[in-house]
């Protein structure tokens, strides 16, 4: 009979904010987890090796180009 009132839920007469809020949040997370996956997701990374992420950074110019 104790775990009849200790109800996470509440009671029919009460109302479902508790459910609802938490509805509310999972599907918040899980909205934010696709666009995580679809805007970060290893098919949108480059890839990068030694020579391209020294091409960034110093560049292609010689110095003699460089003012």
């Amino acid at each position: 009979m104790v775990f009849r009132r200790l109800s996470v839920w509440g009671t029919r007469n009460e109302s479902n904010a508790a459910r609802d809020v938490f509805a509310a949040l999972a599907l918040k997370v899980m909205l934010l987890l696709a666009l995580y996956v679809l805007f970060f997701g290893p098919a949108h990374r480059p890839s990068s090796d030694a020579a391209q992420t020294a091409n960034a950074v110093v560049g292609t110019q010689s110095a003699k180009d460089v003012p």
